[in-house]
């Protein structure tokens, strides 16, 4: 019989310099019951989820069907199978005759995110509620809500009990926001937070809420749409009134990679998944960074209580602290800062309150240079100047080899703001180094994106329709953004020859059509893709990645039902006496086009962060996450003090007492931002390999900056780092 020891024993063969570690193989080991695994950066997370997986596989002859193992992200699922596949596949080729791993298969195993394994265990029941539906996305939803909503949601006014519900309660939406938006996020947090309705109503704002969450669902369930709170919701509802028992019958081991991450409702299906209590949760609640999306650390932070509550046990607790990734210098850096916020490390708002039991530094040391550095200067420029300095030297002292192994993280990554990383960028590339920032102009002033909106107004709209659709105060902002881009767009018709070729054959077609010929808005697009500007637009990088965003949002609006019907209502558009229709018309400017200006639509969600070969990063703290380099730049310490971080804070203390398990609304607003605050910036500096360098002028924006990173004072971090051997200022 083929032990678990043999296993570990061969397991640890594979791997090409280093063995599972003591506690990585505790948490292979411990199979049964509750467990929850609390792993520090660069521990080997998933390297402990794939063997144990295996583990299960191998030894116990479980079989994959049997195994629900869910990631954060679908970049995460595919990094997660190909990983355990590629052991496995080892592992036979080393042992051909050990019949356990000879036969051992995957094939079954369901992983994937949340929402995916969501999509496969309802259709795999056949849940009536769930066929013949249609899973959207964020832009989707937009479009959706825009051309379905009424005077008591979407296009209700300021006066409106709902506008003064959510500006008393919330504040307006914030910039970038819009209306839409936050409207769709309260909708999130009745959804996934379980709201006790019953209990929530009663008030006239919250009525006021309620009945648009209503027509919400009603408008989703006539449209045959499900967004990812509802189907997550539904998921619930099946768990929950046994529509799965008999799938759940078939589920021996539940595990859980980035728990920190998790809502109420996901922390319910995970629960109700593993009824046999072999759940097994991995995470670190000093990286959450969700909660602007609903996330709630306390899921983890709280996880013992709950199993004791819902199992009847307590988890067996592991710890994952050896730390592989980092200088050790810069482990000492970020565990100390993380223990230095004096209320996150009290009570119950932390697993390891103040860094017990303490990170392990298992880092390289490749240099006796300092691995820490303060970028200092009077304001931000001469602190950006002093970063310019240090990263124009990073080749030539063969720190690094290319430019693609430097990141620089800031809460926000546009480049025209005042304090922004625009200048930082700009320098750079001055000096010739190249930096890939695609989000660091508005999408919606860029030349590129402005030129593909104008090109198809023009190709559609010849009786300059829009003037009139566009008309009035509401839409002052759209009518001077769409008169932008057909102005650039008769430009390019004057300067490329294919471009005023391509507008004449499409007006000509257009025009002896017969009536109900119609055109699929898509083809458009891609036609003028290829025309002689985009071409070579497509060959700048962040050109081409903006080009690919706007591609996606009008996809997204020609998905877009009518309010009559679930068919997409603007993927063709029709002829009718010789121009194209003006329903069809009045959509492309009222969705598409006001969605952009007005910044009612995000961007998709980009999963795989792309790192060029190069180039420098710039990116946001969120979208590191997963990544690391060798050296990190990080700015912008000051934006602990936005709106736009309080906001998550408001909205979980508002919405916690109104859940069905109620929980505590925890510290008050500010100090709660500030453990956000503290979180992400820990995940920022955990991204460094062996060089961890932090912007810090003397003052922001004309205010004497007193905020530093320790203790969130600016003599307490000085204090430790001027006197340290392996940290520095820059001079």
């Amino acid at each position: 019989m083929y032990s678990e020891s043999q296993f570990i024993a061969d397991y640890n063969s594979l791997l090409p310099g280093y063995s599972l570690t003591g506690d990585q193989e505790l948490a292979l080991r411990t199979v049964s019951g509750p467990v929850l695994v609390s792993a520090g950066p660069g521990s080997g997370k998933t390297e402990t989820l794939v063997a144990r997986t295996l583990r299960l596989i191998v030894v116990d002859g479980v079989l994959p069907s049997s195994i629900v193992l869910t990631t954060f992200t679908r970049k995460a699922a595919r990094q997660m199978l190909d990983r355990i596949s590629q052991r496995l596949t080892e592992l036979k080729l080393k042992f051909p005759k050990v019949h356990e791993i000879q036969s051992a298969e995957l094939l079954g195993i369901r992983l994937g995110t949340i929402h995916s394994l969501a999509e496969e265990f309802l259709s795999g029941i056949r849940s009536p509620n769930f066929i013949g539906k249609t899973v959207i996305d964020e832009i989707e939803l937009q479009m959706l809500m825009l051309n379905t909503g009424n005077r008591n949601t979407v296009y209700c006014t300021n006066a409106h009990p709902l506008k003064q519900f959510n500006e008393t309660s919330f504040g307006k939406p914030l910039f970038g926001e819009g209306w839409v938006r936050r409207l769709n996020l309260l909708f999130n947090h009745l959804t996934e937070d379980r709201i006790d309705v019953a209990a929530f109503s009663g008030d006239p704002g919250r009525d006021a809420l309620l009945v648009a969450y209503e027509h919400y669902k009603t408008t989703m369930a006539n449209a045959r749409r499900l967004d990812f709170a509802l189907l997550l919701d539904l998921l619930w509802h099946e768990i929950n009134t046994g529509g799965l028992d008999e799938l759940i019958d078939t589920i021996e081991y539940v595990m859980v990679d980035e728990y920190q991450d998790t809502n109420p409702i996901q922390e319910d299906i995970f629960f109700g998944l593993a009824q046999n209590s072999n759940l097994c949760v991995v995470g670190d609640d000093d990286q959450s960074l969700y909660r602007f999306r609903g996330a709630s650390v306390e899921c983890m932070v709280a996880f013992d209580p709950e199993c004791k509550g819902r199992f009847g046990a307590h988890p067996t607790k592991i710890n994952l602290l050896d730390n592989y990734r980092s200088h050790p210098v810069i482990v000492e850096f970020y565990e100390s800062y993380m223990n230095s916020h004096t209320s996150i490390n009290t009570g119950t708002f932390r697993l390891r309150p103040g860094g017990t039991p303490a990170l392990v530094a298992k880092g390289k040391m490749l240099a006796s240079n300092p691995a820490v550095w303060f970028a200092q200067g009077r304001d931000a420029k001469e602190a950006d100047d002093k970063l310019v300095e240090f990263i124009s030297g990073l080749k030539s002292a063969n720190i690094i080899e290319d430019w693609s192994q430097v990141a620089i993280l800031s809460p926000s990554v546009n480049e025209s703001t005042k304090n922004g990383v625009g200048y930082l960028v700009n320098e750079l590339e001055t000096l010739g180094i190249p930096v890939y920032n695609p989000r660091g102009k508005d999408m919606s002033e860029t030349e590129e994106v402005m030129a593909l909106y104008g090109l198809i107004s023009l190709v559609i709209d010849t009786t300059d329709v829009w003037k009139v659709a566009l008309a009035g105060d509401y839409n002052k902002e759209t009518y001077q953004w769409v008169s932008s881009c057909r102005q650039i767009a008769q430009t390019l018709k004057a300067t490329h020859s294919d471009v005023a070729q391509y507008i004449t054959e499409a007006h000509t077609a257009i025009s002896s059509a017969s009536d109900d010929t119609s055109y699929s808005l898509m083809k458009i697009v891609f036609h003028i893709l290829n025309l002689t500007p985009f071409v070579d637009w497509a060959k700048d990088i962040s050109s081409s990645w903006r080009l690919a965003q706007a591609s996606n949002w009008i996809e997204g609006y020609t998905m877009t039902p009518s309010s009559k019907s679930n068919n997409p209502a603007y993927q063709n558009i029709f002829v009718s006496s010789g121009s194209i229709s003006l329903y069809q018309v009045n959509g492309f400017y009222r969705l598409a086009s006001q969605g952009i200006a007005e910044g009612r639509t995000v961007e998709h969600e980009e999963e795989d962060e792309v790192v060029i070969q190069g180039n420098i990063s710039v990116m946001t703290i969120h979208q590191s996450k997963g990544l690391e380099f060798d050296v990190v730049i990080v700015r912008g310490l000051r934006v602990r003090n936005s709106a736009h971080h309080r906001l998550p804070a408001v909205m979980h203390q508002y919405f916690a007492p109104w859940r069905i398990r109620p929980i505590s609304a925890g510290p008050d607003v500010n100090t709660l931002r500030d453990f956000d605050s503290f979180r992400s910036y820990y995940v920022a500096f955990s991204r460094a390999k062996h060089a961890l360098v932090l912007h810090d002028p003397n003052t922001w924006k004309g205010v004497p900056n007193e905020r530093g990173y320790h203790e969130q004072d600016r003599s307490t971090t000085d204090g430790i780092v001027t006197p340290h051997p392996l940290m520095e200022v820059l001079p």
